[in-house]
């Protein structure tokens, strides 16, 4: 069963004023934005695991939080979590909305989309619906662009305030393309403290294919945390360019395609009826740490968070630094109790009386190696003519838009892969079991070779087979893109003094963070 917006096209007395014919180009913005979220929160960079998508704070040294969604809607029946073998306290969750979250929901009409009068007042039917639809937590603006962002209707506007701004609108003088309208859209949506974001995406799938798809926008999109659910209205059930391109632009920012009925340009019940099902799924769950440190733990580590669907299972690595244990506070004048950490004393013995040589003898002996240890740092003291080595500079890769997570570079090669036997371990689908290594010259300097992987491998947005590295370079690993730097990058290379590295001896699971554009 399809929802129509009516059983007859609709024909309003509008087409001279919006002047629909000729090169018109207005986008249209209706704003579904958030409440401020609670103070010290952070809304970074979602990431995807499977097809769960997650981003997670520290607020408290003992706890961490998660706001989680689902791409596709479905049950989870519970979560356990633990960090390296040490079982922690059963997740508590919070069903979405939950309190200082919002959603922020931008709908954007296609500029070249107004030449087709009936797929334009369809669109307009189908915004009214959609607005219709929304709940408490999402709150009402619209925006228009004329060359620049400006707010037509401030947030919190009502719907049908909305809607009467829709129907009256008017073509600029000016002439801006899709595009660049879409980046002004996506600069607004990313400036609203929500902590989830979609873009709506209306459009007959008329131009180019090229139109629909820039990994910038993808790139732009995904710095924003927004996800794109692109509706195609079109007039032909055969696939196109176009389509393929919206599909992909919809995919690679967790979003998804929604066709209309190409008869009558209604949409899927389903969707007209639970428009925000995806954006809203999930909720937020808090880790207690409390375990980890109890068991000695400390420092950077990673929990493993298992997620139980209906008949299947997701684990997620997350990555959280486990405080210090508090020291123990001794009432006063009472000693503290003994342990392995502070050993007990022997008992004092009474010993036989020494002999009236043995003190003259054992200072004898300390002149002695006191006198040899001055000379040996004598002849070993640096001269004047001989520069002193530089320490050797650390590198690391560190995850885009997450600060302080980042992973030491501790051998060469130092391989990276979904295989398990990889200094680095990657649980993506897009990277191979050995994808590359990287490797420390001589000199002091870095390399990055491709091994022979499925997705190839990309340095600075480049497809390469061996690449050297500098710091600050951005590296994709299928699509993963981490930054790499080094610590001390100016000190320089032939100054440098190696010292052989040491081998890892266990593996780091790299969080995912959203997917990269894929190269041709």
């Amino acid at each position: 069963m399809r929802l129509s917006p009516s059983s007859k096209p609709i024909r309003r007395k509008t087409t001279k004023r919006l002047d629909l014919i000729g090169a018109a180009r207005i986008a249209l913005a209706i704003v579904l934005g958030g409440a401020l979220l609670n103070a010290g929160a952070d809304t970074g960079a979602a990431n995807r695991i499977e097809q769960l998508l997650h981003a997670c704070t520290q607020p408290q040294g003992q706890r961490l939080d998660c706001d989680y969604r689902l791409l596709t809607p479905e049950a989870v029946t519970g979560f356990t979590a633990a960090i390296e073998g040490v079982s922690l306290p059963n997740p508590r969750t919070t069903d979405y909305p939950y309190d200082g979250s919002s959603s922020a929901i931008l709908f954007l009409i296609d500029a070249g989309t107004f030449h087709n009068l009936a797929v334009i007042e369809t669109i307009v039917e189908h915004i009214r619906l959609l607005i219709g639809l929304s709940k408490p937590h999402h709150r009402v603006g619209v925006a228009t662009f004329h060359g620049n962002p400006t707010l037509t209707l401030p947030i919190g506007s009502v719907p049908k305030d909305i809607v009467a701004a829709v129907r009256t609108l008017t073509s600029p003088q000016s002439s801006q393309s899709t595009q660049h309208d879409a980046y002004k859209a996506l600069r607004i949506l990313g400036q609203y403290p929500a902590v989830r974001k979609a873009l709506f995406f209306f459009t007959d799938a008329a131009a180019s294919s090229e139109s629909y798809y820039q990994s910038e926008l993808v790139a732009a999109a995904r710095d924003a945390n927004v996800s794109v659910y692109s509706v195609a209205y079109v007039s032909s059930e055969q696939p196109s360019p176009a389509l393929t391109s919206l599909k992909r632009l919809s995919r690679e920012t967790n979003g998804r395609l929604i066709r209309a009925d190409p008869r009558d340009f209604s949409l899927p019940a389903g969707f007209m009826t639970q428009p925000y099902a995806a954006i809203d799924s999930g909720g937020q769950i808090s880790i207690d740490l409390s375990a980890a440190v109890t068991a000695g733990l400390s420092g950077p580590r990673w929990v493993t968070l298992k997620v139980a669907l209906q008949g299947r299972s997701i684990e997620v690595p997350l990555p959280v630094t486990v405080p210090e244990p508090a020291p123990a506070v001794h009432a006063a004048g009472q000693a503290p109790t003994p342990s392995a950490a502070m050993p007990v004393p022997p008992a004092q013995l009474d010993a036989p009386s020494a002999s009236p040589w043995v003190y003259p003898l054992t200072a004898i002996g300390l002149v002695t190696l006191i006198g040899g240890f001055i000379y040996l740092r004598q002849d070993r003291a640096p001269r004047a003519d001989e520069p002193d080595t530089l320490s050797v500079p650390r590198a690391y890769l560190v995850r885009k838009n997450d600060a302080g997570t980042r992973c030491v570079i501790t051998a060469s090669p130092w391989r990276i892969g979904r295989g398990k036997n990889n200094e680095m371990v990657i649980p993506d689908s897009s990277v191979s079991r050995h994808h590359a290594e990287i490797m420390r010259n001589p000199d002091g300097t870095f390399a990055i070779k491709d091994l022979d992987s499925l997705n190839g491998l990309f340095v600075s947005d480049k497809k390469v087979r061996r690449s050297m590295l500098s710091d600050g370079c951005e590296i994709d690993i299928g699509d993963v893109r981490f930054t790499f730097a080094i610590e001390g990058a100016d000190v320089s290379p032939s100054d440098v003094t190696v010292s052989e590295p040491q081998t890892m001896n266990r593996t780091v699971h790299a969080e995912l963070f959203n997917r990269r554009s894929q190269h041709t």
